[in-house]
């Protein structure tokens, strides 16, 4: 959802929903905006809510917003959904990896240690293409 929609998405704007490759990019643009302003709203939010519940609640609406980019007509509904896709998935980063650095106080170092360990064991994995 979200690195990976970030990557296709100007093509699936173009081949898919048929838009042009200029609309394309004002596409990605939205997404990107949408996604820098959520993070700064995101500290607000933080201030009232539990990081998990955050993720959660933006997980359930994302199981809406997403079906909906997908399948509404016409350039101007599909930025709305893109914009609001690109605010609900902000904090799916940061929240989960705050946990890892609260899961070992005082010794940053261990916490990217094991973000470096898991990321070297998925990069690990071959993907296989059958």
């Amino acid at each position: 959802m979200l690195d990976v929609l970030h990557g296709f998405l100007a093509l699936y704007l173009v081949d898919v929903a048929g838009l042009r490759p200029v609309d394309a990019g004002l596409g990605v643009a939205v997404w990107t905006g949408a996604g820098l302003a959520g993070d700064a709203l995101l500290v607000l939010v933080l201030r009232r809510s539990n990081g998990l519940t955050v993720i959660r609640a933006t997980a359930v609406a994302s199981l809406v917003a997403y079906p909906a980019f997908l399948l509404v007509p016409g350039l101007a509904l599909k930025l709305a959904a893109l914009g609001a896709l690109g605010l609900l998935n902000s904090g799916w980063y940061a929240i989960p990896k705050a946990g890892l650095y609260e899961s070992f106080p005082g010794r940053s170092g261990a916490a990217v240690a094991v973000g470096g360990i898991g990321g070297i064991a998925a990069a690990s994995v071959p993907a296989r293409g059958e």
